[in-house]
Order: C-alpha cells, then sequence, then structure tokens
C-alpha cells in the first residue's frame, strides 16, 4: 500500500430505532461493512498518488475503541491487510467525534472526523488529517451497515 491511502466515510447505523438525545461511546458497539472511496487532490496529484476503494469490516466496542481489517485498491493495486488494525474513536454528547488510527503499511496516522445523525442511524465522516499534514492527499466517503 502506498503512502496516503485513507479510509473514510459515511457508516449507516442501522441498529436500534428512536431518537437519541444525548450520544456516548456506547452509540458506537458493533461490526459493520464498511466501503469507501477515495478521490485524489491536487497536493495528492502532486504526490503521484491515486485514487483509492477499499472494502473493511470494522467493530466499534461501545468503548472507544476500534479494530478495521482491509482490503485496498490503490491506484490500481489491490492489497490486503495483514492484521486487523486497532483505533481509537471519541464521541461527544452532540453526536461529533473523530476516529484515529494508524496504517500498518506506511505507518501514518489518518484522523477522521464524523457526526452522528439525530436519530443514532449514521455517522456522516469525512477526512481530518492524514499524518499531520495540512493538506491530504485524498478525499473520501463512503458507508458502513451494521446490519441489514
Amino acid at each position: 500500500m502506498q503512502s496516503g491511502a485513507v479510509i473514510a466515510g459515511a457508516i449507516l447505523w442501522l441498529g436500534k430505532g428512536g431518537a437519541a438525545s444525548t450520544f456516548s461511546l456506547a452509540s458506537l458497539n458493533g461490526t459493520c461493512v464498511w466501503q469507501v472511496l477515495a478521490i485524489t487532490t491536487t497536493s495528492g496529484v502532486q504526490a503521484n498518488t491515486g485514487p483509492a476503494t477499499t472494502l473493511s469490516e470494522a467493530t466499534f466496542d461501545g468503548a472507544g475503541h476500534v479494530t478495521i481489517e482491509y482490503d485496498v485498491n490503490l491506484d490500481g493495486t489491490f492489497t490486503a491487510t495483514p492484521a486487523p488494525i486497532s483505533g481509537t474513536y471519541t464521541v461527544e454528547a452532540n453526536g461529533h467525534g473523530t476516529l484515529l488510527y494508524i496504517n500498518p503499511s506506511t505507518g501514518n496516522t489518518v484522523d477522521s472526523d464524523f457526526f452522528i445523525t439525530p436519530l443514532g442511524k449514521a455517522i456522516l465522516t469525512q477526512t481530518q488529517g492524514f499524518n499531520a499534514q495540512a493538506v491530504t492527499p485524498r478525499v473520501s466517503n463512503g458507508t458502513c451497515i451494521f446490519s441489514e
């Protein structure tokens, strides 16, 4: 995998119904299948990085920890994660949160920003940072479905 692969996206939560007035770490608890499309930015083109797609299994533990296993097609080259990736997440009472993990191939930190929707059934996510770079090499979005 080339440096610059970013996993971020919209995570659809199809768990229990009903409105959630206050969110917490426990609002994310379960396993989802997460599909993401990442598009190269101008800085990414200058760094010779291309588009990427990922298909992942992400497991949130309800206590701020996430485990991710993914396959990625980065600029036409397919790679599978050699082992699960451990990461962390935060959730504020208003549903705003962050997801942070280290890319095992590059050692780079991937940082995503998200909001949980008012009914708690989806998380809309965007790339916030990549290895503390001012401009990320890709922007991405996707969907993570917890149950059908």
